[in-house]
């Protein structure tokens, strides 16, 4: 209930996991392989929505691009757009923990718990 040591829990969970994943890097969960896959998913839960055009909308509600994400480091929630229930359904399920969240065309895969950022996908609502 005290939201001082709600803050200490997160913060020490997110720095133990920064220790064990110091080596972390953009593409080590969302690899070649699995990130055509998600691109294709992420296409066909578009339909005909232009990505592009969504994004637009996103940065319009003050939900844009907030600059480059950095693997292992905090996840910026006030710019971080809640998913779509047409991508989870088409998206693999997630630990309890984990979330999926767009920050402009890029899928970002954040550890809830940690506060952390544990990969991104870039481009995801861009089609090819």
């Amino acid at each position: 209930a005290d939201p001082a040591r709600i803050r200490m829990a997160v913060d020490s969970l997110g720095h133990a996991i920064r220790l064990e994943r110091s080596g972390a890097r953009r593409g080590d969960i969302f690899t070649a392989p699995v990130a055509q896959l998600f691109r294709r998913r992420i296409a066909c839960a578009l339909g005909s929505f232009d990505g592009a055009a969504l994004i637009r909308e996103m940065e319009e509600d003050g939900e844009g691009d907030v600059g480059q994400l950095r693997v292992n480091e905090p996840f910026p929630w006030n710019s971080g757009n809640a998913m779509w229930l047409s991508m989870l359904i088409v998206l693999p399920q997630l630990p309890e923990a984990l979330e999926y969240r767009f920050v402009g065309a890029d899928l970002v895969l954040v550890d809830v718990r940690a506060n952390l950022v544990v990969d991104v996908l870039e481009g995801a609502l861009l089609s090819d």
